[in-house]
């Protein structure tokens, strides 16, 4: 439950940045990857055509060590802009 508040309010803060409503900046992924993976998902939720965020996500699965994620995101970024 308090990870899906916690994605509701970041996809929420992005959605309105995205508007010109608020601004947000990604958490530091070193510092709390899992917020920042929360954080990338909410983008990539709002935007899939954003190769940036899925480079950062990737980013993010590979602090973790989820390294096929990170693969399969690393790919989609390269596939959105090559």
């Amino acid at each position: 439950m308090r990870k899906l508040t916690f994605l509701f309010i970041v996809t929420l803060t992005i959605g309105l940045a995205a508007i010109g409503l608020a601004k947000t900046s990604p958490p530091d992924m070193n510092i709390n990857p899992e917020q920042a993976l929360a954080f990338w998902d909410g983008v990539i939720f709002l935007d899939a055509k954003n190769a940036d965020a899925f480079n950062n996500r990737g980013l993010v699965y590979r602090i973790l060590g989820r390294y096929q994620r990170a693969l399969e995101d690393f790919n989609q970024a390269i596939r959105l802009n090559p």
